[in-house]
């Protein structure tokens, strides 16, 4: 460990990627932080109806710019990158108001129900969506200029100007909508504080930036909607997919206690997997695929470390979650349920997270493409069980957590073995 944090030291890039670590983990401790009282002020129901807005958002996001956004950091002109943020910002606004103008169309010919959210609140998936979109553009000119301290700040002030519209609204009786709000806010307010103090820069290189330069830069990067559009939009259904099953098959409430047993056990992972996996990624960055062994054993290190991490956590965790009802509220009782349930999957993620960053070095890209198909396969699987053997929550729930339990086991095994057989670069 004393290797790995001497590389942070001496990198540059390990130091900007633990400065970003830093802001996402001291955002999430926020959000952490207030969940109790938010437990009080909202019920599962509350809970369920925000959750599944944010989860369509996060799926449908990718089509918002076709990862376009990927690109601003590459150009070596801020005229360049200015052209590829005029795209995205058409290309948000564009599919923002289709999507406005569809649900405007679906609640008048009648469809007043979306997996659990009321046609009322339909306008928040694209004011959301265009708030995350913008907070997305943002964070990757941070990018570019490598502010990375600027980014970190942004993530933690979001945080707790959402958290504080969900207590504050929610105080004053605004329920559910205080939620939902709080969820936007949290989403990408924290854009504003990027591109405030980029706003000189940004408007200089749109004002030498043609917009016919528009075009060419979506032939120049057409590989970012050819290649990168695919792999993540099966990342984000992947990952969001179960919650919107139980807001299907099961009720708001259901998809509630779901969306606060998932968040509760994968913060604290995604944390842990965030800091070890950047802390890896420093070490193994300076050691390129010129000297495989050495990759292989610094995989099996990290591995052997976080397993001696993990085990215990997750024990401690099975043994506690049973009383969450104490924090959170009799009412939460079947969060607490699901919350046990997944605390394997957790286990099993914390130890594959962080040595999938090892793919970016091997340069074995269409093998993570390859996984989330095969996840997302999984998934569909598991939805038909649901269908036809009309599984009730708790089964659902259980059978996920086995389910990726599996696939976080598999991954463990199956890059390490990558790594083992990658053929070192002259």
């Amino acid at each position: 460990m004393n290797a790995i944090i001497q590389a942070i030291r001496s990198d540059r890039i390990a130091r900007g990627a633990l400065t970003l670590v830093s802001g996402t983990a001291a955002g999430r401790a926020v959000g952490l932080l207030t969940v109790p009282l938010l437990a009080r002020i909202y019920s599962p129901a509350d809970y369920g109806l925000a959750a599944v807005v944010m989860a369509i958002i996060a799926v449908v996001l990718p089509f918002a710019t076709l990862r376009y956004v990927v690109a601003v950091p590459l150009p070596r002109s801020d005229q360049v990158a200015a052209a590829v943020m005029q795209l995205c910002a058409l290309l948000i606004m564009g599919v923002c108001g289709l999507i406005g103008v569809a649900l405007v169309a679906a609640a008048l010919l009648g469809q007043d129900n979306l997996l659990g959210v009321p046609s009322h609140y339909y306008w928040a998936i694209p004011v959301g969506l265009a708030i995350a979109g913008t907070y997305e553009l943002a964070m990757l000119w941070g990018t570019r200029i490598k502010a990375y301290a600027r980014i970190s700040q942004s993530q933690v002030f979001q945080s707790i100007a959402g958290e504080g519209v969900k207590i504050g609204l929610g105080v004053l009786g605004f329920r559910p909508i205080g939620l939902v709000l709080g969820q936007i806010v949290a989403q990408g307010s924290g854009g504003l504080l990027i591109l405030s103090r980029e706003r000189g820069r940004i408007l200089a290189a749109i004002r030498r930036a043609p917009p016919r330069r528009m075009l060419r830069v979506a032939r120049l990067y057409i590989g970012f909607p050819a290649y990168r559009l695919p792999s993540h939009v099966l990342l984000q259904l992947s990952v969001q997919a179960p919650l919107l099953i139980v807001a299907h098959f099961y009720s708001s409430a259901t998809a509630g206690s779901y969306a606060m047993a998932f968040m509760l056990i994968a913060l604290p992972a995604g944390i842990i997997g965030q800091a070890v996996g950047s802390a890896y990624y420093g070490e193994i960055a300076s050691i390129g695929r010129r000297d495989t062994g050495r990759l292989r054993a610094l995989t099996a290190q990290t591995q052997k470390r976080l397993l001696v991490f993990a085990i215990p956590a997750g024990i401690a965790a099975g043994l506690l979650g049973g009383h969450l009802t104490v924090v959170l509220g009799e009412r939460w009782a079947l969060a607490a349920q699901f919350f046990v349930m997944l605390v394997p999957m957790a286990v099993t993620q914390i130890l594959s997270a962080p040595v999938m960053q090892v793919l970016n070095v091997i340069n074995r890209q269409e093998f993570y493409l390859r996984m989330n198909v095969f996840r997302c396969l999984l998934i569909a699987a598991l939805f038909g069980a649901v269908y036809w053997q009309e599984l009730d929550a708790p089964s659902f729930v259980f059978a996920y957590s086995m389910i990726m339990t599996g696939y976080y086991l598999l991954l463990c095994v199956a890059v390490p073995r990558l790594v083992a057989q990658q053929d070192p670069s002259p």
